[in-house]
């Protein structure tokens, strides 16, 4: 079975912090991808069909995200057909954000 950790392939697994929020970009009851925000800007979160269901409800609580993993550039197209790059946590972990959550 390949995992998140499997996929890995070396990279630095990095932990970050994300504010409350998150809005879903794809779900359909297995693999997510969804756009959060840390103190750098936008980023997407990658999570696996093992993981997606728990995550979506620990980002419904709006507080802040303590998220763990490694991180790969994803090619995307907006709505006017461009093509833009954005930076993808692919996520192994995560838990409520204690220091921010006050």
């Amino acid at each position: 079975m390949i995992t998140p950790e499997s996929c890995a392939q070396g990279r630095q697994i990095r932990t970050i912090i994300a504010e409350a929020g998150a809005e879903v970009l794809y779900y359909e009851g297995g693999d997510a991808a969804l756009r959060m925000i840390n103190e750098r800007g936008p980023f997407e979160i990658l999570a696996t069909a093992d993981r997606s269901s728990d995550f979506l409800h620990a980002v419904a609580a709006e507080t802040p995200m303590e998220l763990t993993g490694y991180w790969r550039p994803r090619n995307g197209f907006r709505a006017n057909g461009d093509r833009y790059l954005i930076w993808c946590l692919v996520l192994l972990s995560w838990s409520e954000a204690q220091a921010l959550a006050a």
